[in-house]
């Protein structure tokens, strides 16, 4: 006859009804009884995985009681996400279940020899259960570029994420040149122009126009005069550049931590070999200004690139087949496809700006 609750919900005041408005809740109508009754229904299946999903849809039927069972969208984006954080958070694994979520054995092999340095490329984690499902989906299966690494920090900028956003420079010859802006991570300097000029072109470094990163590095820093310039002599296309705002800072305590301590966790990977980083950057070049109709595309091109810097072995291979096999629970949908999606969506909400919230 009793229930235990264990933490509660809190609004602001006006914030639960502006979450009303914009379609986050729905109200519906029930007595003690009715909510007696699912609270004791819900207890006689008490597997977390479930989510609490089928009290959630009991009482969305009494929203609308013509709604055929059908109507309620199964195995949504939402409601396997909600799965994946009831696992994650609620589900404590019997001795039947293979508790994969925190398990060692699944992280890559990682150098103990790796050093970070200005320059190099990292990329997000290969593994099948992605560090960046329920949170940071913007480094899930990333291209970050090394820019700065000090005894205090680690800072990266995030190369495969084309916003909304256009900058539009005004050469020496009277040319107006669109160029599409990249969300390089949350932190920015402040300056009306975006901070971050990038090239890989071999004309121009041949030229030494342009600073390289590291020496003998293939990515070069320039200012806005060196690109306009550049654009006017006819040396390169603006399609060569690449326009980067913000970045990203992963701080260290002690000299420990930084991207290194990333890295070491299982969380991004080093990629050294300079064919691949080449090969990346090009596939990178062809994404498109972020609208609804090129979402898909740069999410493809995105992954894309991510993929081409992986370390093909046999261990990597055998690795890969084995383990992307996880189902989210009671669902035909892999972890590592919601994973992409979960990317996907964290593009439209915070680079497209096209969060929807879905009423009844």
């Amino acid at each position: 006859d009793f229930f235990v609750f264990y933490g509660f919900c809190l609004w602001e005041p006006g914030q639960l009804r502006r979450e009303l408005e914009r379609g986050s809740w729905s109200m519906v109508a029930a007595d003690a009884g009715t909510l007696w009754g699912e609270l004791k229904r819900q207890r006689n299946d008490t597997d977390p995985r479930r989510s609490g999903s089928d009290m959630w849809e009991a009482f969305a039927r009494k929203i609308s009681e013509d709604e055929a069972p059908s109507a309620f969208e199964k195995d949504s984006f939402t409601d396997l996400m909600l799965k994946e954080w009831s696992l994650e958070m609620l589900y404590v694994p019997g001795k039947e279940d293979v508790d994969d979520r925190n398990d060692s054995s699944i992280v890559p092999d990682v150098d103990t020899g790796l050093r970070i340095e200005i320059g190099m490329m990292v990329r997000g984690s290969s593994r099948d259960l992605s560090p960046f499902l329920l949170d940071e989906q913007l480094f899930h299966k990333s291209t970050v570029l090394i820019f700065q690494e000090t005894h205090e920090l680690s800072v990266g900028l995030i190369l495969n994420l084309p916003t909304a956003d256009i900058y539009t420079l005004v050469t020496p010859g009277g040319k107006d040149v669109e160029f599409n802006i990249r969300y390089g991570g949350p932190n920015d300097v402040e300056g009306e122009e975006p901070p971050i000029w990038l090239h890989a072109s071999e004309a121009l470094r041949g030229l030494r126009i342009g600073t390289p990163i590291r020496e003998d590095n293939l990515i070069w820093t320039c200012t806005s005069h060196e690109v306009a310039k550049s654009i006017d002599r006819g040396l390169a296309l603006p399609a060569e550049f690449m326009l980067v705002r913000g970045f990203t800072i992963w701080e260290k305590e002690e000299g420990t931590g930084g991207m290194y301590g990333q890295a070491m966790a299982g969380n991004f990977e080093a990629v050294s070999v300079s064919s691949q980083i080449e090969h990346a950057w090009s596939i990178l070049l062809r994404q498109e200004r972020l609208f609804e109709s090129t979402l898909n595309e740069n999410i493809a091109r995105s992954i894309e690139a991510w993929g081409v810097l992986e370390k093909e072995n046999e261990a990597d291979l055998e690795h890969n087949s084995s383990i992307h096999k996880r189902l989210v629970f009671g669902s035909k949908t892999k972890v590592c496809d919601l994973a992409d999606e979960a990317l996907k969506n964290w593009v439209k909400i915070f680079l497209l700006g096209d969060a929807e919230y879905a009423s009844f």
